[in-house]
């Protein structure tokens, strides 16, 4: 059974929010479930900045991590898009706040399901 929930659309790519998966060109790109988080925190924020302390809690919700972890994730992510991208950022660092998604997204909401 497919899992639903928004499709967030930037530049060449897709993020599936219901099913967990990153497209770019419709080939899938393989993250991490944390480093999607991470993602799906900053798309559904785009063009506000979110402070580290709330991706933290809302992406390790129940854990103590270290503001490194965030960091190596947005590391990832930037490589992520930039190898399959333009070479836009993407992500753009608010120094001592947090982190901005520059670019604009659009998003689509699921179908309804029928039976």
């Amino acid at each position: 059974m497919r899992k639903t929930g928004p499709v967030y659309c930037f530049g060449h790519f897709q993020l599936d929010a219901g099913e967990q998966v990153l497209f770019c060109d419709a080939s899938p790109l393989h993250l991490s479930p944390k480093a999607l988080l991470v993602l799906q925190v900053l798309l559904e924020n785009a063009g506000h900045v979110v402070e580290k302390d709330e991706a933290l809690q809302l992406c390790w919700p129940d854990s103590f991590v270290a503001e490194a972890n965030l960091a190596q994730t947005i590391f990832v992510l930037r490589q992520t898009l930039g190898e399959c991208g333009d070479h836009l950022e993407y992500i753009q660092t608010v120094h001592r706040r947090g982190y901005r998604f520059v670019v604009p997204v659009q998003v689509k909401e699921p179908l309804g399901t029928s039976f």
